[in-house]
């Protein structure tokens, strides 16, 4: 095994709880926390006897620390008594202050804040760097559950703030060994709140605070979703991530304030290249769809074009037949029954010429003194009326039209009339009924203030 690579073992990042930074009360609050390394007990033992190194947490309720050393890591602990902290508290302090004390490594000129600056849109990063030349960098050390939704929302919020985002996962939740029948100590899982941090062009980074390490997920269920990003491929490879090498984080490098492990850029760069593959791909796609949907629509428009000009041919057809008609059939007197006045005769007469084929009109309200009444020269005006071109029209048309003289002979007042019951039909249609019932004088059109209406033929004057 090379210098500066761990071996990869199956136990959780999160069995030991070591906890090994302290603040000494001797320094300024904003002064870096004080790191216990491995077999650094003797030293600083008499230093947290005294009470001059004390517990950094800020809900500890004894902050006295003691300094203890044996088959675990040296380490600091709480005095008999003492209350203590959750292990992801412990592991989630750790792992912030560690990524803090790297970079003070890398960038000693720059100014790095460990949980300490809020953002102008009220996020606080666990760990804050920033570069001489004004570049921003926020590090999130993330042990608690996190959603998809969650996580793309505190990402859009530091892209918002101009700050670049690097995210660390660790403990149970997001560094643990894989399922399966086909894993083994490298392979880890990937959890949902990755299918968002890898669809988003970020590595899958993890952090084991216990052991000072760093890693970065691999393999072709990774590569597959940093390549993808948004070109939604058809199948996603199952869900497994492998971790071969864990570098402590001391000896991991940066670029531009952002941790570079071996390895990690080649991925990146890879995936990148795949991706413009994939993205070319999926643009061809959606080109070729568009003129499918384009040339379907464009079929549609001529078949609907063709069923009008089918439609208008047949209106051409039955106005060359009922016209020549009109013309040389001389006006027969059709003697036009008499009903019995009686307002619910004549809605029942009315209701059945309707539901002989005639569309129903728009209701019109009318007193019953209006639809008893009939005009006084009923009688004589319609022994002179005319069906010729009325009886020339086809079926549907006819039946319409005699539905409209009805409604004229017998609905009619020295008001306006009853709406003509037209609704339904096309205006070629109801050309064609209306230029009938004008030929055979079942009414006429009359302008009247600039507006036209029609009135019919036992309607008077005013």
């Amino acid at each position: 095994m090379s210098e500066g690579r761990v071996r990869v073992g199956r136990r959780h990042p999160e069995v030991t709880t070591a906890q090994v930074f302290a603040r000494d009360t001797r320094l300024p609050d904003e002064a870096p926390l004080i790191y216990l390394g491995q077999a650094q007990a003797d030293a600083f033992r008499d230093d947290a006897r005294e009470g001059r190194l004390v517990c950094p947490i800020g809900d500890c309720d004894d902050r006295r620390l003691i300094v203890r050393a044996g088959s675990r890591r040296d380490h600091f602990a709480h005095r008999h008594g003492a209350g203590r902290h959750a292990a992801e508290t412990i592991q989630h302090h750790t792992a912030k202050n560690l990524v803090g004390m790297w970079l003070r490594t890398r960038y000693p000129t720059a100014h790095i804040d460990v949980d300490t600056i809020e953002l102008e849109n009220g996020r606080r990063p666990d760990v804050l760097l920033r570069l001489l030349d004004g570049q921003r960098v926020g590090y999130e050390v993330q042990f608690a559950a996190l959603t998809e939704e969650s996580w793309a929302a505190r990402h859009a919020d530091y892209e918002a703030a101009g700050v670049r985002d690097v995210w660390l996962f660790g403990g149970r939740r997001y560094d643990r060994v894989g399922r399966g029948h086909a894993v083994d100590d490298r392979t880890r899982a990937l959890p949902p709140v990755f299918e968002a941090v890898l669809a988003r062009r970020h590595p899958m980074l993890l952090i084991d605070p216990s052991a000072g390490t760093v890693a970065f997920g691999d393999g072709p269920a990774v590569t597959q979703r940093l390549q993808a990003r948004g070109t939604h491929p058809e199948r996603l490879l199952h869900g497994q991530a492998i971790v071969e090498t864990r570098w402590p984080i001391a000896n991991a490098r940066a670029a531009s304030g952002v941790i570079d492990l071996p390895g990690l850029r080649a991925q990146m760069t890879n995936a990148d290249d795949e991706h413009h593959r994939l993205w070319l791909e999926v643009s061809a796609r959606a080109k070729s769809a568009q003129a499918e949907r384009a040339a379907a629509l464009h079929a549609e428009w001529l078949e609907a074009a063709a069923r009008r000009e089918v439609r208008e041919q047949r209106a051409r057809e039955r106005r060359a037949v009922w016209r020549p008609a009109r013309a040389t059939t001389p006006p027969a007197a059709v003697p036009v029954p008499r009903p019995r006045v009686h307002t619910e005769q004549a809605a029942a007469r009315q209701t059945s010429l309707w539901s002989a084929g005639a569309l129903r009109p728009e209701p019109v309200r009318r007193g019953a003194l209006e639809v008893e009444r009939q005009h006084p020269e009923y009688g004589q005006w319609a022994a002179i009326q005319s069906w010729a071109a009325v009886s020339a029209l086809p079926d549907d048309l006819r039946r319409t039209a005699m539905a409209c003289a009805y409604v004229a002979t017998v609905l009619s007042v020295a008001g306006p009339i009853a709406d003509l019951p037209l609704q339904g039909l096309g205006e070629t249609d109801q050309g064609e009924v209306l230029a009938a019932l004008v030929a055979d004088d079942w009414i006429s059109l009359e302008t009247r203030g600039g507006v036209e209406r029609w009135r019919a033929m036992n309607e008077p004057a005013d």
